[in-house]
């Protein structure tokens, strides 16, 4: 008999460790085909805190520094609005996949250096719209709709 090789996991890292991190933190941490591997923040306090509960191993205060030395496969872009496009593309350039929050970008010239990087680095751009599919989002919609 064949054996079976272990699937490979995906390497998501951080770029931001406030509030919003945690709900893609808690998501992650269900998978069992992604494996958290750094992050990134100002905020020593915030990273301590995520690193204790879903065990990530590395911890940097500058994004960079940590594209540079961890090298994931993906990276979540959770940072303040006007940090999007500048985290996004960073993340892009070094090889990553990205998911943003929403919006964005401030403006519609730093999205298109989002999308032009994705396409530039033949990864793939997610923007986070995760309440388009909450059942009260969908409720207001269905009532606007009628």
């Amino acid at each position: 008999m064949a054996k079976r090789t272990a699937k490979k996991k995906l390497r998501v890292a951080f770029i931001g460790a406030g509030g919003i991190a945690g709900t893609h933190m808690k998501s992650y941490a269900e998978m069992d085909d992604v494996e958290m591997v750094a992050m990134a923040d100002i905020s020593k306090e915030s990273m301590a805190r995520h690193a204790e509960q879903y065990g990530i191993p590395d911890a940097f205060t500058d994004y960079r520094e940590m594209l540079r030395k961890v090298k994931p496969d993906a990276v979540s872009v959770c940072t303040p609005n006007g940090l999007h496009a500048v985290n996004s593309v960073a993340a892009l350039k070094a090889g990553a996949h990205v998911i943003v929050e929403k919006p964005m970008a401030m403006n519609a010239r730093e999205a298109q250096s989002m999308i032009s990087a994705a396409k530039k680095s033949r990864r793939k751009l997610v923007i986070g719209f995760q309440h388009r599919y909450d059942p009260k989002a969908q409720f207001i919609k269905n009532a606007v709709d009628t």
